[in-house]
């Protein structure tokens, strides 16, 4: 066996420097750098198929490399991976052409840096250099091998090494390994202790093995044939309350855990005297707090950061008791935006589309995108997470595997590169800055990684991401492409176009076609919603269906938003209560012009034909461009455009005043001073302008003007 080199040696030469390497002769030193970082075939391959090509041996520095080894692999950090050889093939049809590629199954070692099993999962009696085989694999550029090592059974590792341990100063410790038994990392349970001299540097026993260890260890998935939003999916949650409420539901429980015990029983022994060996007690030695010769000594700050206190606040349990009095007390709180139903109703085909996206993502153990667009209140983020309830249900069950959800909100970041922070922080518990982060996101998605699961990330509101860069959202969508990141990203915005508009083409093309648009909600599918809100009060006495039906068509008439309606519906439910009668279409119109009566209503639809031009303007190039803000000579193009498409008297005599640079600014400085928009630096035509309230608003205000007719 060669001479190993050290993990600092083989970055170096991985990044060996293009004017060192032509300081030479150009022909030996580049054959000499292809030997050493990614190394040469040395036969003809034995098999070509789907763009690869097949072969039996590598050389690597002097060190030849064949199917079956077992091999020490660069984690990308100041430790290693261990695992066993089962292919080795080049890419000739890709734009990977020409490099090297190996697979590997890997083994989780029981005392690691970073450990790959959970800590609540690791056997007592671990040993220090024992390895568990496990049933991942991946493929990896040949560059990260880094020497040979051995994969003895128990007896023969204790055999050759008597003390238990083999000897540092010959660097043979971190070259001598065990295996004693096999684990499942996805389930966290483990095999009956293994003869592995019977399944040394032989894969298709290897093979065999892991194929029973996922019919043994791993729990079937179950199936169903009844009609639902996803292939097996769990329980809703109104059944699982009801479940609970059964008085059965106790005894099913403890019936559900003796038989869980009793199969981890059979899989791995219960009995202490197996696991507990003999241990020499640490001594602890006392140091002195100052040190000598000085009085007094700067206390040591440890690099601990505590995790993120927040004061919670008090919860407010509501009893039923309350409800039974006031059954409008009860609809409204069934009406409330925040009411988590049983069901999502009338998005079945979008949470199927979602739903089998991220499914098959996480069993595969590949990364994805997939971008989500629709207008505010189609039900967006609430259908994402009750895809995510269900597949966490699915991995608590153990159909599905384990996987971790991290969800950013662009409106909750100060800034964009806070994004980082958060991601790292879910994926590993520690708080660390924006840059850091970064950088250890980079460093984790661009190496393998034996006990790595799935992430699943939604970046909600994506517009508030965009900088001017834009290397936050460059490195989100980059990451999924990379092959052993297995990140998966859901992105969603309120326009459908916002990647081609906004972000780059290099963003774009990584974003993917995977793309599911959320279309405004319809009259009637605001009907069922609302009913549905309403089925659990069982009184027909609180809401005429004429009332739920002239809601509905009002709300789908502006905007088709979900959340408008249960509010409208909702203030009628009080206006009702306070007559002890019955929600009406005439109570339901009596909440519309309350709500769209407000005192900021009042200020828009008062103002002159002018300023109504100029917010339309803006509106309208917001939502063209994709940006809240937007410059003056832009808004003023947009206002002639609009003037342009008007036949009203007067609009021709409001395009002559457009010419006077004056009028203009005028108007402009009107509206901030009433609070409406922000403008910076008044007297020029490059300010800035964004709207200082929500184009919703304005929209609901002109909705109907005469004066608008074609433009609002």
């Amino acid at each position: 066996m060669g001479r190993r080199k050290s993990l600092r040696s083989q970055i170096l030469i991985r990044h060996l420097p293009q004017e060192e390497a032509d300081s030479n002769d150009e022909s030996d030193s580049s054959d000499i750098d292809e030997e050493q970082t990614h190394g040469i075939w040395t036969e003809k391959p034995f098999q070509t198929e789907a763009g690869r090509s097949y072969y039996r041996k590598l050389q690597k520095d002097g060190i030849i490399y064949r199917l079956g080894d077992d091999i020490t692999v660069n984690d990308g950090d100041s430790s290693f991976y261990v695992g066993v050889i089962t292919e080795l093939y080049d890419k000739a049809t890709t734009k990977h052409s020409g490099e090297k590629y190996y697979e590997a199954i890997w083994y989780s070692r029981a005392v690691a840096k970073r450990m790959e099993i959970k800590p609540e999962y690791l056997l007592p009696d671990r040993h220090v250099n024992e390895v568990y085989l496990s049933c991942g694999r991946d493929e990896n550029p040949t560059s990260s091998i880094i020497e040979h090592c051995n994969i003895y059974s128990k007896e023969e590792f204790f055999k050759r090494f008597p003390q238990g341990i083999p000897p540092k100063k010959k660097d043979d410790f971190a070259r001598n390994f065990f295996v004693d038994r096999g684990v499942h990392l996805k389930v966290n349970k483990y095999t009956e202790p293994l003869n592995w001299s019977e399944y040394s540097h032989n894969l298709d026993k290897i093979e065999d093995l892991l194929v029973e260890m996922e019919e043994t260890l791993r729990l079937p998935k179950k199936k169903t044939n009844a009609r639902g939003r996803g292939r097996g999916r769990p329980k809703k949650r109104s059944e699982e309350k009801n479940l609970e409420d059964n008085d059965d539901f106790d005894l099913m429980k403890e019936e559900e855990e003796t038989q869980s015990s009793d199969d981890a029983a059979s899989i791995i022994p219960s009995s202490e005297e197996e696991y507990e060996a003999p241990r020499t007690p640490r001594r602890r030695i006392k140091r002195p707090r100052t040190a000598p010769g000085s009085a007094m000594s700067t206390p040591r700050r440890t690099g601990y950061k505590q995790p993120l206190q927040i004061t919670p606040l008090p919860v407010r349990m509501l009893s039923m008791k309350e409800f039974q009095n006031s059954p409008h007390r009860k609809a409204r709180a069934m009406l409330h935006v925040s009411a988590i139903p049983n069901t999502l109703q009338c998005r079945d085909n979008e949470f199927t589309t979602i739903f089998t996206n991220l499914e098959s993502a996480i069993e595969e153990e590949t990364g994805g995108c997939l971008y989500i667009s629709g207008t505010p209140g189609t039900g967006k983020t609430a259908t994402v997470h009750e895809v995510v309830w269900n597949l966490q249900e699915m991995a608590r069950e153990g159909q599905l595997a384990e996987f971790t959800f991290c969800e950013i909100n662009g409106m909750k970041v100060t800034n964009a590169n806070q994004a980082y922070s958060s991601l790292w922080e879910s994926l590993t518990g520690e708080r660390v800055t924006p840059l850091h982060a970064m950088e250890l996101l980079d460093n984790r998605f661009n190496h393998p990684s034996p006990n790595r699961c799935s992430c699943v990330v939604l970046m909600d509101e994506l517009d508030q991401l965009v900088t001017n860069n834009q290397k936050v959202l460059y490195n989100f969508f980059n990451w999924p492409s990379l092959p052993h990141s297995r990140l998966i990203v859901i992105a969603v915005a309120n326009t459908m176009d916002l990647p081609e508009r906004i972000l780059s083409n290099r963003i774009s093309s990584r974003l993917g076609l995977s793309r599911v648009p959320f279309e405004p909600y319809t009259h009637n599918q605001l009907e069922t919603i609302i009913a549905s809100r309403l089925e659990e009060v069982k009184d027909e006495n609180l809401f005429s269906s004429d009332a739920i039906r002239f809601a509905a068509r009002k709300v789908a008439a502006v905007s088709g938003d979900a959340r408008r309606a249960l509010d409208i519906c909702r203030r009628s439910s009080e206006l009702a209560e306070s007559t002890n009668g019955k929600v009406t279409p005439m109570l339901i119109h009596q909440a519309i012009t309350e709500m769209t009566a407000s005192p900021l209503q009042r200020v828009l639809r008062d103002l002159s034909f002018m300023q109504k031009v100029f917010l339309c303007a803006i509106v309208n190039r917001m939502r063209r461009s994709g940006f809240a803000e937007s410059y003056v000579y832009e808004v003023v193009e947009e206002v002639d455009r609009l003037i342009k498409s008007m036949t009203t008297t007067d609009a021709a005599e409001f395009g002559q005043l457009l010419q006077r640079r004056p009028e203009f600014h005028y108007i402009l400085s009107s509206l901030g001073e009433t609070g409406i928009l922000y403008l910076e630096n008044k007297s020029s035509r490059n300010a800035r302008v964004r709207l200082a309230i929500a184009d919703d608003e304005i929209k609901l205000a002109f909705n109907g003007d005469t004066e608008l007719q074609g433009i609002a």
